[in-house]
């Protein structure tokens, strides 16, 4: 009986530790699955963060058939700040325009793009505040900018046919840009957030010249008359100037470019001057002079005092003094932007688009190791790095291929391809000066040279280095930041 017992509790024993190891292993594999669930979530929310980054600073659209209406943007929660809209109109039988600006976007706001397809009547690219048809009323007069397809007429509110914003809500646009008929295909759009603050700060400025300003000086000379249609200043997205003082003319500041207003004065060297009544720190001031006139020795100047000017644009200009054939204005404006490169400033690092002052839309483009000026689409083989070098020098390199903007044969001389080179190692072939010779016109130089890289370059043809000698500005360039 005795060993009967013993046999039993020996049992129960092993009984009771099949038991335990049992629950310890059921406790370990509980352990594991919820590490498991725990890296689990953890790698799901490290790839929705991931997706969420992204999507909250840059957002593209696409032609979609059979839409009725815009396409909704909301700025995601945490991310206001400065957005840069691009927009690029349809082609039918003639190319799209591309507009671009920066403005303030609250979190929450929500936007519509209605982008633009190949039919006539659908043709534009679009944002508007309101979304709907693209024919309702309500939407269509909420319409922000516009690229125009098939040829039509472009706009940004503030630059162009658009008047500043009155009551919309939305912030004036800095650094616009609008380019004529350079988009074939379907239209598209992007948004991509560049800097993100409150609504009291802007992005660091390139500049000071616009700081502590009180009147504006613009200064022209017609081939018969002069004419201004609209003078604007803006500080913190909003256009100071409106209702201002103008000497000697009090309809510039009324804050539209498109109600068919003309204000003419006759005669060398006619200016007017806006007195802001206080002084600012400006973000941009435009100035529209009518359309598609030329005028000379076009001058700009700031002042807080009308003792002291700044100049923003001088008539004074390297190898043409006073502009003897004028220069044509544009509908979009004159615009001085306090992230515009000036002649006292370092070129800051950064990306660039590189467009010929002479060729109207066209843009210095790699296609492999070759480059040439094309009509602007935006796309990386447009953009430039340009970084400086500890010698005052500057590489150029490619965005798309990161290869170094060089002079083929490595000599500086009239005729000279300029082409790229696989990798930058610093040679002097390879090193650039960039001087300014107007306010947003450049050369771009082999460094210690006197040959400038040619703009006058025939469209989709090698560049070349240039005569410096030349009585006019078709070496001009003119660097445009891809942000801000």
């Amino acid at each position: 009986m005795k060993r009967l017992n013993n046999q039993g509790f020996a049992i129960s024993t092993v009984l009771y530790g099949l038991v335990v190891m049992l629950f310890l292993i059921v406790l370990l594999l509980i352990s594991i699955m919820s590490q498991n669930r725990t890296n689990t979530k953890q790698l799901v929310q490290t790839i929705e963060d991931e997706l969420n980054r992204y999507s909250e600073t840059t957002t593209s659209f696409a032609y979609r058939s059979g839409d009725t209406q815009g396409q909704a943007y909301r700025v995601p929660s945490g991310q206001a700040g400065w957005y840069k809209i691009e927009l690029w109109g349809a082609s039918v039988s003639k190319k799209g325009d591309y507009t671009s600006g920066i403005t303030y976007l609250e979190e929450g706001r929500t936007i519509y793009f209605f982008i633009g397809g190949t039919s006539s009547s659908i043709s534009s690219t679009e944002v508007r505040l309101t979304n709907g048809t693209r024919e309702d009323a309500t939407s269509k007069n909420s319409q922000i900018m516009v690229a125009a397809g098939n040829g039509g007429s472009s706009k940004i509110y503030g630059y162009g046919n658009g008047d500043d914003w009155s009551g919309s809500g939305l912030k004036y646009m800095i650094n616009g840009n609008i380019l004529t008929q350079v988009n074939s295909g379907v239209g598209n759009a992007k948004i991509e957030l560049v800097y993100k603050s409150s609504s009291s700060t802007t992005p660091p400025r390139t500049h000071t010249k616009l700081q502590n300003v009180r009147y504006i000086k613009d200064c022209i000379s017609g081939n018969t008359n002069n004419y201004w249609l609209e003078i604007q200043a803006i500080q913190a997205g909003n256009n100071v100037a409106r209702g201002k003082m103008t000497t000697p003319l009090t309809e510039l500041t009324d804050g539209s470019i498109s109600n068919g207003k003309k204000i003419t004065k006759t005669g060398v060297n006619q200016c007017v001057i806006v007195d802001l009544k206080t002084t600012y720190n400006l973000d941009e001031i435009a100035i529209y002079h009518q359309a598609n006139s030329k005028y000379r020795a076009h001058t700009v100047q700031v002042s807080s005092n009308q003792t002291t000017w700044i100049s923003l644009k001088g008539k004074n200009i390297v190898g043409n003094a006073s502009y003897p054939y004028g220069v044509l204005d544009e509908k979009e404006g004159i615009h001085f932007s306090a992230w515009q490169l000036v002649d006292d400033i370092t070129i800051p690092n950064g990306d660039y688009y590189i467009f010929s002052d002479a060729r109207k839309n066209q843009v210095l483009s790699a296609s492999n190791t070759n480059v040439s000026f094309t009509t602007f689409t935006g796309s990386d083989k447009e953009k430039w790095r340009i970084e400086r070098n500890t010698d005052g020098s500057y590489k150029i390199l490619n965005k798309q291929n990161g290869y170094a903007l060089q002079v083929q044969d490595g000599i500086s001389e009239i005729g000279e391809i300029v082409d790229l080179s696989t990798s930058y190692h610093g040679y002097t072939w390879e090193k650039w000066s960039i001087e300014r010779q107007d306010m947003g016109n450049f050369y771009i130089k082999i460094f210690n040279s006197i040959y400038p890289l040619g703009s006058d370059s025939v469209s989709n043809s090698n560049v070349k280095l240039q005569d410096d000698t030349k009585e006019n500005e078709t070496n001009y360039l003119k660097l445009l930041k891809v942000a801000i």
